[in-house]
Parts: C-alpha cells; structure tokens; sequence
C-alpha cells in the first residue's frame, strides 16, 4: 500500500471501536437513567435446539452482535455504582 491510503485507514475509526464506543455509552445510560435493571438470561442451546425457530437478520445469531459486551459493561456499571 502507498503512504497517503495507509494514512488514510488509519485516521478512520475501525467498526469495532465503532462498536465499542456505542455499547460503553449505551450501557452507561441504560444505569444512570434507570434504577432497577433486569437482564435475563435467555436459554440459547433450547433456542438453537428448536425446529421451528423464528427467523432472524442475516449476519447475526440468536443474541445478535455485541449483546454479551453490553451485558458485561452494563454489569460492570452497576456494580461499580
């Protein structure tokens, strides 16, 4: 690759800071806007298990992309409190 497209990728924010970025605000709005927060635990292997399972976006499986992450931070956040 030449300088200048190197220069170039990497000024440009990666999809996964991207990502990052969105879950940490996201989570850090979810506990400060609210006072009780449920998270369930939904039962993936049954899920996975099911002949007749609903359909689902393309590119994404049962818990979607970054659902863990926002999980773990919104955890973190509300313990920290």
């Amino acid at each position: 690759m030449k300088k200048h497209e190197l220069e170039l990728l990497s000024s440009m924010p990666n999809c996964k800071d991207t990502r990052t970025d969105f879950l940490h605000k996201l989570s850090t709005k979810i506990i400060r806007e609210n006072q009780t927060v449920v998270l369930e635990d939904l039962n993936i292997s049954g899920m996975v298990k099911n002949r007749n399972p609903p359909p689902s976006p393309p590119g994404r499986g049962a818990r979607g992309v970054g659902a863990a992450a926002c999980e773990t931070l919104t955890h973190r956040r509300a313990t920290a409190r």
